[in-house]
């Protein structure tokens, strides 16, 4: 997933500060958008709203977003736990005799006319 959603929000709130800042008198707009004359500024806002909408789809789409933050962390947490187990599981047996010769049976039978 890329950020570029994300990343055009800025540039839309500065084109639209910048459309607001060459009406003028905010009174003035507001006399303007009650008339319907300000369409740059609708236009603006509806880009802007766009973007939220897309950017809401974005979120909404990542893995994990139908649960709570409790329920995040208590997942975080139970997977850790499982990686640490697996992690001294995998050194406890690395370091058991039985795997100890076989690599180096591994080793010697690398050597043997079989693989030449």
């Amino acid at each position: 997933m890329s950020l570029s959603e994300f990343e055009m929000i800025l540039p839309k709130v500065v084109e639209l500060l910048k459309v607001i800042k060459e009406k003028g008198d905010p009174h003035a707009m507001e006399k303007e958008a009650e008339e319907g004359l300000d369409k740059d500024v609708d236009k603006k806002i509806n880009d802007l709203t766009d973007q939220f909408h897309k950017c809401f789809e974005q979120l909404n789409a990542l893995p994990g977003m139908e649960l709570t933050r409790d329920e995040q962390e208590q997942l975080i947490t139970k997977l850790s736990e499982r990686l640490t187990r697996k992690c001294e599981l995998l050194a406890k047996y690395e370091s058991m005799s039985i795997f100890q010769n076989q690599s180096s049976t591994n080793s010697t039978s690398n050597s043997s006319p079989m693989n030449e």
